[in-house]
């Protein structure tokens, strides 16, 4: 038996997740591999929604995405978080699991931010990840670090995009 473990449930992972929701329907099961997601919360904040929430058009509920019936029914789905991990002998640890084997594993946990560099600033920057520290909050921030036109615009485009099958990249660049 193969152990995949996904830690993280970004864009690529919930991609994957769904993929496999799709093939278990189907019946259509990867065989001899047995596949587990590492991620503590219940909910996934999609970032792309953040300005339309910040702008009051979304709810917290509509740019959450269930990671549980992405996990039902053929997914371990172990709600913690990584503390370790060895590569070499390839395992890794989470708070309440100290070693879980795995042959493929696949990082997805998003960006950190460094902010000594942004120390000079007035306004502390409002951080679109995590974003469960700023959802949960309720507050929606007017802080200029964000230019919401600017990524309402953005997501439009993506969404285009998304629904034309256009395979281009974006890269999305704010300059002031």
């Amino acid at each position: 038996m193969r152990h995949l473990r996904l830690v993280g449930a970004g864009h690529a992972h919930l991609a994957v997740l769904l993929h496999l929701k799709k093939q278990r329907l189907a019946k259509q099961q990867p065989k001899n591999t047995e596949v587990g997601l590492i991620f503590a919360e219940r909910y996934q904040r999609y970032s792309g929604m953040l300005p339309a929430w910040m702008a009051g058009h979304a709810t917290e509920a509509e740019m959450s995405i269930d990671i549980a019936p992405l996990c039902a029914a053929g997914v371990t789905w172990i709600q913690d978080d990584l503390v370790s991990m060895d590569a070499a002998l390839g395992y890794l640890s989470t708070s309440h699991h100290p070693a879980l084997h795995y042959d493929i594993l696949s990082l997805n946990t998003g960006a950190q931010i460094k902010l000594s560099g942004l120390s000079a600033i007035d306004t502390p920057p409002l951080l679109i990840h995590p974003l469960l520290s700023l959802s949960l909050s309720g507050k929606r921030s007017s802080s200029p670090a964000i230019s919401l036109s600017s990524s309402v615009q953005a997501r439009r485009q993506l969404n285009w995009r998304w629904r034309h099958k256009s395979r281009c990249a974006v890269s999305i660049h704010n300059i002031r």
